[in-house]
């Protein structure tokens, strides 16, 4: 994606950051904190 000029370099540093901290393990605690408050609310 770089090579064809997609991402920015920017972009690539920026990933490659997120990428060394959490090891390639996703985190959705900041997303998902409140989906079960969310979802018992609608049934």
């Amino acid at each position: 994606m770089y090579d064809a000029g997609l991402y920015p370099p920017e972009a690539i540093r920026l990933m490659r950051a997120h990428w060394q901290e959490t090891k390639g393990k996703p985190n959705h605690k900041a997303r998902m904190k409140d989906a079960g408050a969310k979802a018992a609310e609608k049934t």
